[in-house]
């Protein structure tokens, strides 16, 4: 999932994997040209569905944090809001994992705020969140 933090879209999959050494990373059956927009699509939406991003993120990041020693063992809870501006309609039941804004508690003294808390719990030695 690498490509992803370059802020690209799908669609140059098989670009990326064409410089990579494909048969190596994942196996000699599988070649760059397999690696294109509509598979990855439905991959992606697959593990969404089964196991949702959270845990994905939770796992990518703990194995690639093993090479180099890192642990998840102990964690520091943190909540930050961030103030949005703007009307929106939050009369709907709210659905399961999609972001929620709310009003509330504001450090700015101001509750009638529009606003959306963050929770994270980061790992003290790596900095891996934990979902």
């Amino acid at each position: 999932m690498v490509w992803a933090k370059a802020n690209q879209t799908l669609y140059i999959m098989q670009y990326f994997f064409k410089v990579k050494s494909v048969k190596r990373l994942l196996g000699e059956e599988i070649e760059a040209e397999h690696h294109h927009s509509d598979i990855m699509g439905r991959a992606l939406d697959k593990l969404y569905a089964i196991i949702g991003v959270n845990k994905i993120y939770t796992m990518v990041a703990a194995q690639a944090g093993k090479p180099v020693g890192l642990t998840c063992r102990f964690g520091h809870l943190d909540a930050t809001g961030f103030h949005l501006d703007g009307k929106y309609n939050n009369k709907e039941l709210p659905e399961e994992r999609v972001v929620q804004i709310t009003k509330g508690y504001s450090r700015a003294s101001h509750p009638d705020f529009n606003q959306v808390v963050l929770q994270l719990c980061p790992s003290r030695q790596a900095g891996i969140p934990f979902t």
